[in-house]
This record gives structure tokens, sequence and C-alpha cells, in this order.
């Protein structure tokens, strides 16, 4: 890793991906975009901005020769430390932390400002209004147009003429251990909460108060195994202790009921992995070398639901009445109206709606997928991820919205 390098040394560089958080492993959470080939590692380096205290926990965990350059900035200036896009054209910053700092790089008007964020969800946090900062946003398609549009964040006339710049599953991050199963005792069911964060209103965890174990342990039943596969946030638990103590208890409780328990270490962070090693040893994790075929998963309102999507894997999304939610959307009422459950709903709703999804999972998930994912250019469905980046630097390039 050359996080030792000074920030000069990106000025070659036409483009950069800049990261400005206090979690400790926002890092890992941007790898699998290197990892897929959209970023790539030799031309796209990470400038991180540097904070008191976290040099030693922003350490990725990966070996460093598959690492991009990482730059560590105290003050990160476009116009002074990054190059000129194709052409002699502009630079691009992109962005997957939509951090209130970030205004101060976004004024540097020498550079094209891209919104990515590293995931796409319903969340309160995907469609903040402080999106109108970037010159364009990357979106997964037509459902997060419509986030938009209803909060009134961008009009219809910035739509139609390109800030929203429609990717499909390019940004929705690849889990190549879990593979779509159909139902059998050598399947596993799939739990992966969200984290809690720091405001009530915006904690999309169904972890809360172990509800969501309960529910992973229904759906168990139902399908026929006595195998559980958790795949935590890599957030989980950095708030709240308590909910790494639910972690613990259920994983216990599970296991003394004769359940086999995994628990996914990919980017998981460093309070989990100290527990977890210290309580249950390495045997706790999963190999993510294998790959676990998967009969049903829990999520929650978050990201990990349009990952079950691009992979093909059923999936139950748990509610919570207490949040903020994105403005109602008719055509995904509709597909959560077989998919969804209410946060402390009882086992005989449980049992209903996992009747209700098994029916007619197939073509629900595929009219899903259809609202959630969504292409600006026909071409971009078959194209690889370098491929698709290579588009969207021409895009950016080619686009007038912001020329006079």
């Amino acid at each position: 890793m050359t996080s030792g390098q000074a920030a000069t040394d990106v000025k070659a560089k036409a483009s950069c991906v800049y990261i400005d958080s206090p979690m400790p492993n926002a890092i890992d959470q941007v790898l699998p975009f290197y990892r897929s080939g959209f970023f790539d590692r030799a031309s796209v380096p990470i400038l991180l901005r540097r904070r008191m205290f976290m040099e030693k926990r922003h350490a990725p965990v990966e070996a460093p020769g598959s690492l991009p350059p990482i730059t560590r900035v105290s003050q990160f200036s476009p116009s002074q430390q990054l190059g000129s896009g194709q052409g002699g054209g502009q630079g691009v910053v992109f962005y997957p932390f939509a951090a209130q700092a970030n205004a101060q790089v976004v004024s540097d008007r020498s550079v094209q400002h891209v919104l990515t964020l590293h995931g796409e969800s319903n969340k309160t946090s995907s469609f903040r209004p402080s999106a109108r900062l970037y010159d364009y946003v990357l979106v997964a398609g037509t459902l997060a147009c419509r986030r938009y549009l209803k909060l009134k964040i961008f009009t219809e006339r910035e739509v139609a003429q390109g800030r929203l710049v429609q990717m499909g599953d390019t940004l929705v991050q690849d889990m190549p251990y879990l593979a779509a199963a159909p139902l059998s005792r050598e399947a596993w069911v799939l739990y992966a909460p969200t984290w809690e964060t720091s405001l009530p209103s915006e904690n999309y965890s169904s972890a809360q108060d172990g509800y969501g174990y309960g529910v992973a342990k229904r759906c168990a039943e139902a399908c026929g195994t006595r195998r559980i596969l958790i795949k935590p946030h890599p957030n989980y638990g950095m708030r709240d202790l308590a909910y790494i103590r639910q972690l613990v208890r259920n994983i216990q409780s599970l296991r003394s009921l004769g359940f086999e328990v995994k628990v996914v270490n990919e980017a998981i962070n460093y309070r989990i992995h100290l527990i977890l090693t210290m309580i249950f040893g390495r045997d706790i994790y999963a190999a993510t070398e294998l790959r676990y075929p998967v009969s049903l998963a829990v999520v929650d309102i978050s990201g990990m639901e349009a990952i079950c999507l691009k992979q093909g894997i059923p999936h139950i999304v748990i509610r919570k009445p207490s949040n903020t939610h994105m403005p109602d959307d008719e055509d995904l009422t509709a597909v959560y109206r077989f998919k969804m459950l209410t946060f402390g709903e009882g086992t005989g709703e449980v049992q209903r709606l996992i009747e209700t999804y098994a029916a007619a999972h197939a073509q629900v998930d595929i009219d899903h997928r259809q609202l959630v994912f969504s292409y600006a250019d026909t071409a971009l469905p078959s194209q690889s991820a370098a491929q698709r980046f290579a588009w969207l630097n021409r895009y950016l390039q080619d686009n007038t919205y912001w020329r006079p």
C-alpha cells in the first residue's frame, strides 16, 4: 500500500476516488468496485482524508499488491493534485461517501465531481438533498431517479439532460461466495442485518432486540435447513455495542438449538472480529473462497436488497415503521406486498409472508429487478465493469448539461 506517497504523486492521474469518512473500514466498502474492474487499480487512486487517530484503522485487510494506490491527504485540491481527462478534458473525482466536508472539494470547478455512493438502497442516506452539490450522480435506475424527483431534489429537466446517470447494477457489490440455490437441507438461509447508525430515524437494522435473528431462524425452519449464514454490515455495532452483544447471544442460542451458524468475515469491522474470535474462535467465520448455496435471504432496507437482486437470491425485507423512508412508489409497494415484513410482527405473520413470497417470488423478483436496474445506454448491460467505466468517462466528457 502506498499510503506514504505525497499527494502530488496522483498528478498524472485523470481521476481518483475521494474518501472522507470517520468509519475505520471505509476503504473496504469501496474495494469491491476495484475488484470488479470498474475502477482500475493502476489509474484510479484513492485519496483518503487524513483523520486523527485513524491511521491504523484505515488499513485495508487485503494484500498490499491487490490494492490501488492510497494517498492520505489533510486537504485535497483537485486543480493542483489531479491531471486532465481524455483529450485534455476535465479530470474526475468520484465520491463513494456523501460527507458534508465534500462541499469544500466540490467547490473546485477545475474537475468534474461525481457522486457514486457505494451501493443502491432505499435508505434516507441514498437520497439526501446534498446530492445536488455534485455535477453528476450515478444511480442504479428508474427507482433511484423517482426518489430524487419525488423529493424535488432534482427536476425532470435535469434527469432528461443527464445529471442522473443510470448505471444499472454496476455499483452493486458482487458477493461471489453466495449462490442462489433451491430449498434443501444443504442450503443456507442468509441473514444480513444493516448497521444501527447514530440517528434513531435512520436505524434500519432489524437486529435491534434480536428480532431479525428470530426471523432468520423461522425462515430456516420453513426452508427445511439448519444452516444460517450471518453477514453483518461493515459498520454493524460501531455506534452501539448492544448490537454486537445481540450477535453473540443469538449465535450461542442458535447453536444450542442445533443450527450450524457461520459469519461472513468480508469487510467485517475490527470490533466484531475481535469479539467473535475471542468467544468462538476462527471456526465461526465462513470461508469466502467457497460458494455457499443460499435458498433464502433475510435483509433490511439496505444495499443488500440490490445485491440479492443482482445475484438472483430470493429474499424478504424487514421494514421498521419508525424509520424515514423514501416516498411512496406504487410499483415498489406492489413488489413489497409479497416480500416485506414489518419489524415486530409475530411468528404467524412471518410464516404467512414466507408462504406468500414462495408462491410468487420468481415473477416478483423479476419485477423488482426491472424497477431497480436500468441503463443510460442499451449497450451497457452486456459490457464488463471496465468497459462501463470507459463509457462513463466518455459520457462525462461529451454530456452538454454543464456547458455554456
